[in-house]
């Protein structure tokens, strides 16, 4: 019988072969040789030594198209079917061999994972393009599914592990049979439009379960502290939800957490006492929660994004997650003092405590944390000065500490964060110069330093970054732009807007071949727009408006988009009408070789030539006085007779007549 199980697998995987309709590299012709060669031994196909049953089948990114037949569902010791990266249709219930109904059933499926159970990396890291991933112990259904899912049981699902839904568009609530498949171990409901409340019984008959995931979504209600009944649980993901109330204490129970997402739900504590009662336990229940992580000892991810915990973090927070790697809690409506205990969790790479109401100055401490490659205190109340010893975070990749009440200087050893990319300033209350070494981080991309009380000018180093975001503005910078500014080429935001820069904008701005915004608004420009940054076809929004500009404005490239906004309050300008700006009036440095030659050599000889026939005639009207009258002449001689002078006159003036016209024509060509 094994040659004829052999058979069948043989059998089904040539109907997957017939039923492609599209092979752009020849894949099965070159590989699956009926006559050369043993199915077990073809590419992409697994089989078992002893049973020789197929058991694994891979055609994963080969950009097949075609149809999946029924026949593959003969396959009936297939533990691995991994057809990513293609573009297959079909139906599924044919390889489980069941009656797959409704909306649960058509269609090219996407996956994004294979072994998750491996790693325990989470989903949604990995890419996701279409493809069919079905197993015996895995289900990965993804981008075709809508409708609710089936109420009933999808057949003999018993060594299930993992079912991944997620990245539907299924509605309605997860059925309870689902909950009762005791070998499950990742359940993936992601990004759906599933709602209800999530079941209190999750972990009764789930004891394996080591990831559960249901962000985006639309569950609401309270948070089970059954939860804690799932002591493999790696990683918990209910984030972007409309869940409330307490946050269970019981969470803290699960001692191989890994990661926890709560963010974007609005998760709290008792909201139904007395105003001071609420502050009072608002500032209690954030240390609270946080205590009872405590015997969470892999604990790497807290996530708490946007949940109005109404705390502070307490002081004994830094002695409590020796693992951890991340934490996230912006917008969590905390305040007090950064506690200077954070400085004792070394494994911290993560930390984002920005949108809150942090008071105090920055602790010291945060030095200790040579992981640390993401530090986000934006938007809070932070005085003081900025440490130094935020210099010796070797590892940081983004810096962001605008939107507080920070004061003194730029650390001048900002300049030896070689691996930093992001540096968020503005606003501040920060004073002096930029200090001189913050050109060496050559490798910036994004840097903010607006709103502050900055001075002095920008150098000519500026061209040794790399920055495709630059702000500078709302300062008090000084001097000129440097013409080194062009070598910039992938800077694509440059605001300069309300400084005192003076001077002319350089040519070199044209050079800014990938800026879409440019705002020099607001300083004390002067000299003409350059016609170079026609040459900026990815601009999209000018500003030049309130300098002291003047000149034609360019007419070509992204002009032409421009409208009366980025050019107001420079007096002197000229162009289009709809600039609201007067036409211009050609002076001559604008005039045409043409016409410059016109006005240079034939004006000036018309104006020779009249002098020379004027002198001429002068002499010969002298002349003309010296002649005799005779008293007998003929009768003849008393007609009036032209003299050769005479008949000259009247032609002289009519040339004259002539250039003179000529040259108010020129001149009005000129002006126009």
């Amino acid at each position: 019988s094994a040659n004829t199980s052999i058979d069948i697998d043989q059998d089904a995987l040539l109907a997957l072969k017939d039923h492609i309709t599209y092979d752009p590299t020849n894949f099965f012709a070159k590989n699956w040789l009926t006559n050369s060669t043993m199915v077990c031994n073809w590419t992409g196909v697994t089989c078992d030594i002893n049973q020789r049953r197929v058991t694994a089948l891979n055609i994963s990114y080969l950009s097949l198209t075609g149809n999946i037949p029924r026949q593959l569902g003969n396959l009936s010791s297939l533990e691995i079917l991994d057809l990513n990266f293609n573009r297959l249709s079909g139906t599924i219930h044919s390889i489980f061999n069941n009656n797959l109904t409704g909306n649960f059933s058509n269609g090219t499926c996407i996956c994004d994972i294979f072994l998750f159970l491996k790693d325990f990396t989470p989903f949604y890291h990995y890419p996701i393009l279409s493809a069919i991933y079905v197993v015996k112990s895995m289900i990965c259904v993804c981008h075709t599914l809508d409708g609710t899912i089936p109420s009933h049981n999808l057949g003999n699902l018993s060594s299930l592990q993992l079912l991944d839904l997620s990245d539907n568009q299924l509605s309605g609530s997860i059925p309870s049979f689902i909950f009762k498949i005791s070998s499950l171990q990742a359940l993936h409901f992601g990004n759906n439009r599933l709602s209800g409340e999530l079941p209190a019984n999750i972990c009764d008959n789930l004891p394996f379960l080591n990831f559960f995931s249901v962000y985006k979504n639309m569950f609401y209600g309270g948070i089970s502290s059954t939860l804690s009944n799932c002591k493999h649980l790696r990683i918990l993901d209910l984030s972007f939800n409309d869940l409330w109330g307490d946050i269970p204490k019981e969470i803290g129970n699960l001692t191989k957490l890994k990661e926890l997402f709560l963010d974007f739900n609005i998760l709290q504590r008792a909201h139904d006492l007395s105003l001071l009662y609420i502050y009072i336990n608002f500032l209690s229940s954030l240390a609270c929660f946080l205590s009872s992580l405590s015997n969470c000892k892999y604990l790497e991810i807290i996530a708490l994004s946007g949940n109005p915990l109404n705390g502070i973090i307490p002081r004994s927070a830094g002695n409590l997650f020796h693992s951890l790697e991340e934490l996230f809690m912006p917008d969590c409506n905390v305040s007090g003092r950064i506690p200077k205990e954070i400085g004792n969790l070394a494994n911290l790479v993560t930390l984002d405590l920005g949108g809150n109401k942090f008071n105090g100055s920055i602790p010291i401490a945060l030095g200790k944390l040579q992981k640390l490659q993401l530090l986000n205190l934006d938007d809070n109340k932070l005085e003081g000065s900025i440490p130094d010893d935020i210099c010796g975070l070797v590892e940081l990749y983004k810096l962001a500490l605008g939107d507080n009440k920070l004061s003194g200087q730029i650390p001048a050893c900002f300049g030896n964060l070689a691996s930093l990319r992001e540096l968020w300033l503005g606003p501040n209350e920060l004073i002096s110069f930029i200090p001189s070494t913050f050109w060496n981080i050559k490798d910036i991309m994004y840097v903010n330093f607006s709103s502050n009380f900055l001075t002095g000018p920008l150098p000519l180093e500026i061209e040794n970054l790399k920055a495709l975001t630059l702000d500078f503005s709302m300062n008090n910078l000084s001097g000129v732009i440097p013409t080194t500014i062009g070598g910039l080429k992938g800077l694509q935001y440059l605001f300069l807007g309300h400084n005192r820069l003076q001077g002319s904008i350089p040519d070199s701005v044209g050079d800014l071949i990938s800026l879409k915004s440019l705002n020099l608004s607001n300083n004390n420009l002067s000299g003409p727009i350059p016609t170079s940054l026609e040459k900026l076809s990815d601009l999209k929004e000018l500003n030049l408006s309130f300098n002291k500009l003047e000149g034609e404005i360019p007419r070509g490239g992204p002009f032409v988009n421009f409208s009366a906004k980025s050019f107001m309050g420079n007096n002197l300008l000229c162009g289009s009408p709809n600039l609201q700006v007067p036409p211009c009036r050609a002076s001559i440095d604008h005039i045409s070789k043409k016409n410059a030659l016109l006005l240079g050599i034939i004006l000036p000889f018309s104006t020779i030539f009249v002098i020379v026939i004027i002198l001429l005639i002068s002499r010969y009207q002298k002349r003309g006085e010296n002649v005799p009258n005779e008293v007998n002449v003929p009768l003849e001689a008393t007609w009036r007779r032209f003299s050769y002078l005479e008949l000259f006159q009247r032609k002289f003036w009519q040339i004259v007549r002539r250039l003179l016209k000529i040259r108010d024509f020129l001149l009005r060509n000129v002006e126009s």
